[in-house]
């Protein structure tokens, strides 16, 4: 059920306006001061981003677990307790799924479960709600914008699913390539022949707005497109210094408990960045440990939220030998430090006051 989080997107958003960061805060983890939330001897976690969910107003982390197959588990960030299991039947009816592509906590407490050509949305007991289809959907995951999941959908464009269950074009911007005139048929048929090379699109979505991570054929990003359901589309530039590692590109786009957008990086160096959406403000999150089996998965608090690959060591003789799993058997939360530059205010409270 793994999956690679590598995001290409070959095309290029012409934008109206940009956000520039305005200031930056390196912060690393504390490894010492962390703790262990979720750690058990059956655990199988699924480590891509997109099938992790920080639910922040539950203070709960949604994932898959291989021991469970049968649904989406919700694990308290508090007392590493199963809240519940909520199931999901694997299909092609109006409330199932073929496969799971991402899990999104709504803002409620509910969540939406995306899949092939649909998702599906749970109140906060776990009850479906309801069920949204998408034809030719193209991004990986859903997202929630003002009030009602939103998905990139089939045209590339930015869709939000309306009161009435339509679907509402979010915006004018697409992955779609541009044309001086209205695409005929020919083009059309040619860019729906070749829209895997769209499907790796990643977003988040505050209330107001969708923002949407690029990759162009260069491969490097360069911004965060803002989508509005009103008003002009913006580009947000992404920290220089997240830019610069090796790994940076392996990224998704998420949100804290506050409403800051946060970049989760595939590097073992590099975690990932937080960015206040309204000011640039950001913060640079690096990892302490030299240990490559933590994986970075959001922000809780004032905290890294890390999953841990499972492995096994074992000798072959006079050699040593281990064998990494591609699954998580523990979850903790580690706490961040401040290295250097001035703190966003608010991004950080524990840390608002610190500087070295």
């Amino acid at each position: 059920m793994t999956r690679s989080a590598v995001l290409v997107v070959v095309a290029t958003v012409a934008t109206s306006g940009a956000t520039r960061a305005l200031g930056q805060q390196i912060l690393e983890t504390d490894h010492e001061a962390g703790r262990t939330v979720i750690d058990g001897p059956f655990r199988a976690i699924s480590l891509p981003p997109y099938l992790v969910g920080i639910g922040h107003s539950e203070k709960a982390v949604y994932v898959l677990d291989l021991e469970e197959p049968e649904g989406v588990m919700a694990f308290s960030l508090v007392t590493g307790d199963l809240l519940r299991t909520v199931g999901i039947r694997k299909g092609d009816g109006p409330a199932e799924l073929r496969w799971i592509t991402s899990i999104t906590p709504a803002s409620d407490g509910g969540m939406y479960v995306s899949g092939f050509q649909r998702v599906l949305e749970f109140d906060s007991d776990g009850t479906l709600e309801s069920s949204w289809t998408i034809h030719d959907p193209t991004g990986r995951n859903v997202c929630e914008l003002d009030g009602g999941p939103a998905v990139i959908g089939e045209a590339g464009n930015l869709v939000r699913r309306g009161a009435d269950g339509t679907h509402e074009v979010v915006g004018e911007w697409s992955l779609r390539p541009l044309y001086e005139n209205r695409p005929n048929e020919n083009q059309l048929a040619a860019y729906r022949r070749n829209r895997s090379a769209y499907y790796r699109t990643a977003l988040t979505c505050t209330r107001s707005a969708g923002f949407v991570l690029v990759v162009p054929e260069s491969g490097r990003v360069g911004s965060l497109s803002v989508v509005r359901r009103a008003g002009p589309i913006d580009q947000m530039e992404l920290p220089t210094e997240f830019l610069d590692e090796r790994d940076w590109h392996r990224a998704f786009p998420s949100l804290d408990g506050q409403g800051n957008i946060v970049l989760i990086s595939e590097d073992n160096l590099t975690w990932g960045a937080v960015i206040n959406p309204d000011s640039g403000c950001y913060a640079i999150l690096r990892n302490s440990g030299k240990s490559g089996l933590g994986q970075f998965r959001g922000v809780y608090g004032d905290s890294a939220v890390v999953l841990h690959r499972d492995y096994e060591e074992y000798r072959d003789g006079a050699k040593r030998m281990i064998t990494v799993h591609d699954v998580a058997a523990r979850v903790s939360l580690v706490p961040f430090r401040s290295v250097s530059g001035d703190p966003c205010p608010g991004m950080f409270p524990s840390l608002d006051s610190v500087r070295e």
